[in-house]
């Protein structure tokens, strides 16, 4: 209830008042609940004021200081508020409709649920305010600061937001339809269930933003920037996004049915599942930069980029030869979990840093293509934390080599004249005579006729492989390798080994690849008899 001496002093005019408030500091004033209809309160001093419940319309409060003033649930509609000050204040259920707010300071107010129907708010700062189902149909936010605003299911039907920002806002479910968002500022706006059908959004920036399942039916996004948003499961179904950039973008399972990207900027986009029927372009830049054009006739996008699902697999730091050669075994993999499914490898093309593998899939639903690019990354790690282990056993077997043909015979040099004669594991002999320092190794005659025997048995059965020609050379050019050091009178361990592993590798890749099942059990013996040799040159 209001205070009848506080009441009293307002009626003394607003001169008054301020001087009573520069008074008495520590006096917290309660005027709810009054008319205070048409009221005079320019330049007033009501910061921390209780006006709840108040009828302040068609007041006067321009330049006036309301901070964390509680206004709640008042009665605002055509009061006049320019370059008030309200930071903080409580707005929560105030009706503002066709209030003027221009240039007003709302920081930080609480407008959750309040009615700013028709309201002025030209370059008003909202920072961090909370306006979640707020209804702003008909306002005018137009180069209005929203930045870190919570605009949770607030309602912009037919609202100007023209030159707005409302970078880190949150508008999740909320309605913009119809709205002038033109140049806007919406880099990492949480828009997630948002409807923005038919808004203008113009020259408008998206980028990092999360648009998941949100609503851009025929929109106007001309020269929008959407570098790093998240689009994924969006409807822009009929949208103009001629020049827009979608470098990076996750457009995964979005309907692009009938939009324009005639000039758009489609560098890295993952375009899995997305669905581009009838879609107009007749340019588009696939390249970093932006500048190299791709020209394609009428229908000709279409039917080059919507030939079925994609999975992709990102590989930060690159491909080496490993992940080359086991990439067909890992599709493989794959379509062994998922019976039905009918996997091809359509791309392996360099990405941010990286490369990125795109496979066409086939055959599955939606949900079922979420959990096939799932088990893909985890086959994708596994195949990754193969290739680290296979690294450090080969940097292992140098450092073994090092020690026996250089590190231990300059050992030698210092020990008296005598032979030295060690059995090794796997029945190798190792024969020092110190005396000349001369230090040999040499494998057991049944190790290496069962290396030539091998060697003999894959060159001779190599026809079987169906590898294409790449393979076929890289195979024998380590057969061959392995066959001209076998012909020395002391074989060297460490090229008998190098020349074995580029056999194995190009074997194991044919196992999970080109082999036909009937043939995969005994390519899969000969890979295990050829590891088993090449752990006794270790």
């Amino acid at each position: 209830m209001a205070n009848a001496k506080h009441l009293a002093v307002r009626k003394e005019g607003v001169e008054v008042w301020n001087r009573w408030r520069a008074q008495f500091p520590d006096i917290k004033p309660d005027i709810s609940g009054v008319n205070l209809r048409r009221a005079d309160f320019m330049a007033a001093n009501l910061g921390g004021v209780n006006l709840s419940g108040c009828d302040l319309s068609e007041a006067d409060l321009r330049q006036a200081t309301l901070i964390e003033a509680d206004l709640m649930g008042a009665d605002l509609t055509r009061a006049n508020l320019e370059r008030a000050k309200l930071t903080g204040a409580q707005l929560n259920y105030a009706d503002m409709s066709n209030a003027r707010l221009i240039r007003a300071d709302l920081s930080r107010v609480d407008l959750a649920r309040a009615k700013l129907v028709g309201a002025s708010l030209r370059g008003a700062k909202l920072t961090g305010a909370k306006l979640a189902l707020a209804d702003f149909a008909e306002a005018d936010f137009m180069g209005a600061d929203l930045t870190r605003a919570d605009l949770e299911g607030a309602v912009f039907v037919e609202t100007i937001l023209e030159g707005a920002t409302l970078c880190r806002a949150k508008l999740q479910g909320a309605t913009l339809v119809g709205i002038n968002l033109r140049g806007c500022d919406l880099s990492e706006a949480d828009l997630r269930q948002a409807t923005l059908v038919k808004a203008t959004l113009e020259g408008a920036n998206f980028q990092a933003a999360q648009l998941t399942n949100a609503n851009l039916g025929a929109a106007d996004l001309r020269g929008a920037d959407f570098g790093r948003a998240n689009l994924s499961k969006a409807n822009l179904t009929k949208a103009n996004l001629s020049k827009a950039d979608l470098r990076v973008v996750n457009a995964q399972f979005a309907t692009l049915d009938g939009a324009n990207l005639t000039d758009a900027r489609l560098w890295e986009t993952l375009r899995a599942g997305w669905s581009i029927k009838g879609v107009i372009c007749e340019r588009a830049f696939w390249d970093k930069e932006g500048v190299e054009a791709t020209v394609y006739a009428p229908g000709e996008f279409e039917k080059l980029y919507s030939e079925g699902q994609l999975i992709e697999l990102i590989y930060a730091d690159g491909m080496t030869r490993f992940e080359l050669d086991t990439l067909p075994a890992l599709i493989h993999q794959l379509e062994k979990l998922h019976q039905g499914a009918r996997l091809r490898l359509k791309s392996v093309e360099e990405a941010a840093g990286g490369a990125k593998v795109s496979v066409v899939v086939e055959d599955v639903d939606e949900a079922g293509l979420w959990t096939l690019q799932n088990d893909a990354r985890e086959l994708q790690a596994a195949q990754l934390e193969l290739r680290d282990e296979r690294k450090l056993r080969e940097r292992l077997a140098i450092q073994n080599a090092l020690l026996l043909d250089e590190v231990f015979p300059r050992i030698l040099v210092a020990l008296p004249p005598r032979q030295i004669v060690a059995t090794a594991s796997g029945g190798s002999t190792i024969v020092v005579e110190s005396s000349h320092v001369h230090v040999t190794s040499h494998q057991t005659v049944n190790d290496l006729e069962a290396i030539k025997s091998l060697v003999d048995k894959i060159s001779v059965q190599r026809t079987e492989l169906g590898l294409p020609g790449t393979q076929i050379a890289r195979l024998e050019e380590g057969i061959q390798s392995v066959r001209e050091e076998l012909k020395a009178a002391q074989p060297k361990t460490s090229v008998l080994r190098e020349a074995l592993n580029s056999v194995r590798n190009v074997l194991e890749g044919a196992v999970g690849s080109t082999i036909a099942a009937a043939g995969r059990e005994h390519w899969t013996h000969i890979v295990v008899t050829l590891s088993q040799l090449l752990q006794r040159l270790q």
